[in-house]
Protein backbone atom coordinates (compact mmCIF):
# COMPACT_ATOMS: atom_id res chain seq x y z
CA UNK A 1 0.00 0.00 0.00
CA UNK A 2 1.07 3.58 -0.54
CA UNK A 3 2.33 5.41 2.99
CA UNK A 4 0.31 7.65 5.07
CA UNK A 5 1.92 10.89 3.67
CA UNK A 6 0.73 10.27 0.19
CA UNK A 7 -2.99 10.97 -0.83
CA UNK A 8 -3.73 7.26 -1.70
CA UNK A 9 -2.57 5.49 1.58
CA UNK A 10 -5.81 5.84 4.02
CA UNK A 11 -7.85 5.10 0.82
CA UNK A 12 -5.55 2.03 0.17
CA UNK A 13 -6.34 0.63 3.67
CA UNK A 14 -10.06 1.20 3.34
CA UNK A 15 -9.45 -0.89 0.34
CA UNK A 16 -7.47 -3.83 1.87
CA UNK A 17 -9.61 -4.35 5.05
CA UNK A 18 -13.51 -4.53 2.76
CA UNK A 19 -11.66 -6.44 0.17
CA UNK A 20 -13.02 -9.97 -0.36
CA UNK A 21 -9.66 -11.63 0.15
CA UNK A 22 -6.90 -9.81 2.06
CA UNK A 23 -3.14 -10.63 2.32
CA UNK A 24 -1.95 -11.71 5.33
CA UNK A 25 0.60 -8.56 5.78
CA UNK A 26 0.69 -5.01 4.30
CA UNK A 27 4.19 -3.32 4.02
CA UNK A 28 3.86 0.64 5.12
CA UNK A 29 6.89 2.72 3.45
CA UNK A 30 8.41 5.37 4.87
CA UNK A 31 7.15 4.73 8.93
CA UNK A 32 8.39 7.52 10.92
CA UNK A 33 6.37 6.41 14.22
CA UNK A 34 3.94 4.56 15.77
CA UNK A 35 0.86 6.52 14.91
CA UNK A 36 1.13 5.38 11.34
CA UNK A 37 0.68 2.11 12.89
CA UNK A 38 -2.17 3.07 14.70
CA UNK A 39 -3.69 4.75 12.27
CA UNK A 40 -3.80 1.79 9.70
CA UNK A 41 -4.39 -0.92 12.41
CA UNK A 42 -7.44 1.10 13.59
CA UNK A 43 -9.40 1.07 10.01
CA UNK A 44 -8.58 -2.97 9.66
CA UNK A 45 -9.77 -3.57 13.13
CA UNK A 46 -12.51 -1.46 12.13
CA UNK A 47 -13.92 -3.74 9.39
CA UNK A 48 -12.78 -6.78 11.09
CA UNK A 49 -9.56 -7.69 8.66
CA UNK A 50 -7.09 -10.02 9.88
CA UNK A 51 -4.19 -8.10 8.46
CA UNK A 52 -1.06 -7.58 9.92
CA UNK A 53 1.31 -4.36 9.31
CA UNK A 54 5.82 -4.33 8.41
CA UNK A 55 6.42 -0.70 8.72
CA UNK A 56 9.82 -0.14 6.22
CA UNK A 57 12.36 2.09 8.23
CA UNK A 58 13.85 4.46 5.64
CA UNK A 59 14.74 7.83 7.00
CA UNK A 60 17.25 8.52 10.07
CA UNK A 61 14.88 9.99 12.34
CA UNK A 62 12.95 6.47 12.14
CA UNK A 63 15.93 4.47 13.22
CA UNK A 64 15.82 6.10 16.65
CA UNK A 65 11.53 5.51 16.93
CA UNK A 66 12.46 1.90 15.45
CA UNK A 67 11.60 0.65 19.24
CA UNK A 68 8.53 2.48 19.42
CA UNK A 69 7.10 1.32 16.00
CA UNK A 70 7.32 -1.97 16.73
CA UNK A 71 5.95 -2.41 20.16
CA UNK A 72 3.02 -0.24 19.05
CA UNK A 73 0.49 -3.17 18.97
CA UNK A 74 -0.10 -6.71 18.09
CA UNK A 75 -0.67 -5.50 14.23
CA UNK A 76 3.17 -5.68 13.68
CA UNK A 77 4.86 -8.31 11.71
CA UNK A 78 8.31 -6.92 11.48
CA UNK A 79 10.46 -4.02 11.02
CA UNK A 80 11.92 -3.79 7.12
CA UNK A 81 14.83 -1.43 6.83
CA UNK A 82 14.78 0.24 3.29
CA UNK A 83 18.36 1.66 2.86
CA UNK A 84 17.56 4.15 -0.48
CA UNK A 85 16.45 7.00 1.91
CA UNK A 86 18.27 7.26 4.45
CA UNK A 87 21.25 6.98 2.52
CA UNK A 88 20.31 9.66 0.20
CA UNK A 89 19.53 11.67 3.48
CA UNK A 90 22.94 10.92 4.98
CA UNK A 91 24.73 11.69 1.98
CA UNK A 92 26.07 7.93 1.94
CA UNK A 93 26.26 6.96 -1.92
CA UNK A 94 23.51 4.81 -2.99
CA UNK A 95 25.27 3.36 -5.94
CA UNK A 96 28.60 2.50 -3.71
CA UNK A 97 28.96 -0.14 -1.23
CA UNK A 98 28.83 1.21 2.31
CA UNK A 99 28.78 0.21 5.77
CA UNK A 100 25.45 0.44 6.69
CA UNK A 101 25.85 -1.81 9.94
CA UNK A 102 24.64 0.92 12.59
CA UNK A 103 21.19 1.66 11.49
CA UNK A 104 21.30 -2.31 10.78
CA UNK A 105 21.97 -3.41 14.27
CA UNK A 106 19.57 -1.07 15.60
CA UNK A 107 16.62 -1.96 13.59
CA UNK A 108 17.52 -5.72 14.37
CA UNK A 109 17.66 -4.65 18.15
CA UNK A 110 14.04 -2.64 18.00
CA UNK A 111 12.50 -5.87 16.22
CA UNK A 112 14.07 -8.38 18.69
CA UNK A 113 12.63 -6.09 21.35
CA UNK A 114 9.28 -6.66 20.29
CA UNK A 115 9.54 -10.06 19.14
CA UNK A 116 9.22 -9.51 15.37
CA UNK A 117 10.77 -10.15 12.10
CA UNK A 118 13.62 -8.10 11.08
CA UNK A 119 14.30 -7.83 7.39
CA UNK A 120 17.21 -6.21 5.71
CA UNK A 121 17.54 -4.19 2.77
CA UNK A 122 17.40 -5.08 -0.89
CA UNK A 123 21.09 -5.32 -2.84
CA UNK A 124 19.84 -2.61 -5.44
CA UNK A 125 23.40 -2.29 -7.25
CA UNK A 126 24.05 -5.03 -9.72
CA UNK A 127 21.52 -7.47 -8.29
CA UNK A 128 22.90 -10.25 -10.53
CA UNK A 129 25.77 -10.28 -8.31
CA UNK A 130 25.10 -13.20 -6.20
CA UNK A 131 28.58 -13.30 -4.48
CA UNK A 132 28.17 -9.91 -3.03
CA UNK A 133 24.21 -10.64 -1.85
CA UNK A 134 25.54 -13.98 -0.23
CA UNK A 135 27.74 -11.90 1.53
CA UNK A 136 24.91 -9.38 2.41
CA UNK A 137 22.75 -11.69 3.63
CA UNK A 138 25.35 -13.47 5.66
CA UNK A 139 26.33 -10.67 7.30
CA UNK A 140 22.65 -9.87 7.95
CA UNK A 141 21.91 -12.59 9.48
CA UNK A 142 24.83 -12.28 11.69
CA UNK A 143 23.28 -9.02 12.66
CA UNK A 144 20.09 -11.21 14.06
CA UNK A 145 18.15 -10.50 10.53
CA UNK A 146 15.64 -13.28 9.48
CA UNK A 147 15.29 -12.74 5.86
CA UNK A 148 16.01 -10.02 3.66
CA UNK A 149 14.32 -8.43 0.62
CA UNK A 150 14.98 -9.63 -2.81
CA UNK A 151 14.50 -8.16 -5.80
CA UNK A 152 14.18 -11.21 -8.80
CA UNK A 153 13.61 -14.99 -8.41
CA UNK A 154 17.22 -15.58 -8.54
CA UNK A 155 18.04 -13.57 -5.58
CA UNK A 156 15.50 -15.13 -3.19
CA UNK A 157 17.06 -18.42 -3.95
CA UNK A 158 20.25 -16.79 -2.65
CA UNK A 159 18.94 -15.28 0.73
CA UNK A 160 16.92 -18.42 1.64
CA UNK A 161 20.24 -20.35 0.95
CA UNK A 162 21.74 -17.58 2.84
CA UNK A 163 19.12 -17.96 5.92
CA UNK A 164 18.27 -21.86 6.13
CA UNK A 165 21.08 -23.65 8.34
CA UNK A 166 23.71 -25.23 6.67
CA UNK A 167 23.94 -29.33 7.33
CA UNK A 168 26.64 -29.00 9.33
CA UNK A 169 25.23 -26.27 11.55
CA UNK A 170 22.22 -28.56 11.96
CA UNK A 171 24.52 -31.52 12.79
CA UNK A 172 26.74 -29.44 15.09
CA UNK A 173 23.07 -28.45 16.46
CA UNK A 174 21.68 -32.09 17.00
CA UNK A 175 25.08 -33.39 18.44
CA UNK A 176 25.52 -30.59 20.78
CA UNK A 177 21.82 -31.01 22.18
CA UNK A 178 21.88 -34.74 22.39
CA UNK A 179 25.11 -34.40 24.28
CA UNK A 180 23.71 -31.65 26.66
CA UNK A 181 20.71 -33.61 27.47
CA UNK A 182 22.44 -36.91 28.02
CA UNK A 183 24.69 -35.37 31.38
CA UNK A 184 23.06 -34.09 34.15
CA UNK A 185 24.66 -30.59 34.57
CA UNK A 186 24.22 -26.69 33.90
CA UNK A 187 27.50 -26.80 32.12
CA UNK A 188 28.87 -29.24 29.71
CA UNK A 189 32.12 -28.99 27.49
CA UNK A 190 31.64 -30.47 24.00
CA UNK A 191 34.65 -30.17 21.61
CA UNK A 192 36.15 -27.49 23.85
CA UNK A 193 33.31 -25.33 23.76
CA UNK A 194 31.39 -24.07 26.98
CA UNK A 195 27.98 -25.36 26.19
CA UNK A 196 24.97 -24.23 28.89
CA UNK A 197 21.00 -23.57 28.74
CA UNK A 198 21.19 -20.31 26.76
CA UNK A 199 23.12 -22.15 24.04
CA UNK A 200 21.33 -25.14 23.65
CA UNK A 201 18.18 -22.77 23.76
CA UNK A 202 19.80 -21.01 20.35
CA UNK A 203 20.73 -24.38 18.45
CA UNK A 204 17.25 -26.02 19.56
CA UNK A 205 16.05 -22.81 17.23
CA UNK A 206 17.96 -23.99 14.60
CA UNK A 207 16.89 -27.10 14.25
CA UNK A 208 13.91 -25.46 14.27
CA UNK A 209 14.19 -23.60 11.60
CA UNK A 210 16.24 -25.74 9.77
CA UNK A 211 12.78 -28.35 9.95
CA UNK A 212 10.53 -25.67 8.61
CA UNK A 213 12.99 -24.86 5.66
CA UNK A 214 12.89 -28.67 4.84
CA UNK A 215 9.21 -28.74 4.81
CA UNK A 216 8.21 -25.80 3.28
CA UNK A 217 11.02 -27.19 0.48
Amino acid sequence: MNGLDTTYGLADAETIATADKQPAFVVLPDVHGPDELEIVSSVFDAHGADVDILPLIEKPSAVFTAQEIANVNDSVYGLGFAAIDYQREMGISILDENDLSVPQYLISMAAHSADVLPIDKPTLCDVDDTRRLRAEADAAAAMGYSAKFAMTNEQARVINDAFTPSQEVVERAKRFVETFEAQDEGLVTIDGVAVDKPVITQLRDVLVRAERARRDG
